[in-house]
């Protein structure tokens, strides 16, 4: 199943994945390009969720647009890898417990 945006940009036809990441893209209101959205750190604040996303924006099946990179906040990104690697160390530890 293909990952989806839930913002678009009209302005600059950009996909993102939550709020958050839409507003991460704006700065002054003008478009940033998701691949220099850094903030005064220097961090980086949006990253390629995926490069093959599905947009349904419209609701309109002829208006559906296939392979558009999706951008999403770094640190919920972040957040979302932590959460997964903690599943499956939690998997694993289950696992070796059941055949002890």
């Amino acid at each position: 199943m293909k990952q989806t945006c839930t913002s678009h940009c009209t302005a600059c036809n950009k996909h993102f994945h939550g709020d958050k990441a839409f507003d991460l893209h704006r700065r002054n209101f003008k478009c940033l390009e998701p691949e220099i959205a850094i903030s005064e750190r220097d961090n980086q604040l949006l990253v390629k969720w995926t490069e093959d996303g599905l947009c349904k924006m419209s609701n309109l099946p002829e208006t559906e647009q296939n392979n558009v990179a999706i951008w999403r906040s770094a640190r919920e990104a972040t957040r979302d890898e932590q959460r997964q690697q903690r599943l499956i160390a939690v998997e694993g530890t289950a696992e070796r417990t059941s055949r002890l």
